[in-house]
């Protein structure tokens, strides 16, 4: 059953290590499955329902994570992270189910920008794609700076 109402089809994935999921799903809006239930509910075993799911996986497509920062004025190499999902599969532009925790992340760069104060240590503001797909932004931004964290002098942030 879709979990929003007015006819969205909206579900979340049971696969979150970027697989393709094991077991097929069908999602039905949420009022559809709640007059499918009643029906079940007053004729049981004499409702049949058929469905037809032309399944279609496409290729990889790209994705950027959302990177902004404060330098530090001590310690620049030394980064610490704030950091939330964009959502990157439900019906809307990106936040939604972490919608709160980006914002928060927006809105704690904004606040100490604003103060004119600079950080000791760099801060550095991240909002990762490909969360649902097997936390892929995440993942890639880590291996992106490996290099950083093994030898944080070399300028390679």
């Amino acid at each position: 059953m879709g979990a929003r109402e007015r006819l969205l089809l909206y579900r979340h994935t049971n696969s979150l290590n970027g697989e393709i999921d094991r077991i097929p799903q069908a999602i039905v809006a949420r009022e559809g499955a709640m007059w499918l239930a009643r029906l079940a509910s007053a004729y049981p075993g004499q409702v049949q329902v058929s469905l037809k799911m032309p399944n279609k996986i496409g290729g990889p497509i790209e994705q950027q994570n959302v990177v902004g920062e404060i330098r530090g004025y001590e310690k620049p190499d030394e980064i610490v992270i704030l950091g939330a999902h964009l959502d990157s599969w439900e019906l809307g532009t990106g936040a939604l189910d972490n919608g709160c925790n980006a914002a928060l992340v927006i809105e704690a760069a904004r606040a100490i920008k604003a103060t004119g104060l600079l950080p000791r240590r760099t801060i550095r503001f991240v909002l990762f794609s490909g969360e649902e797909q097997g936390t892929i932004g995440s993942y890639e931004y880590v291996k992106a700076h490996a290099r950083a964290r093994q030898n944080p002098r070399d300028g390679h942030l």
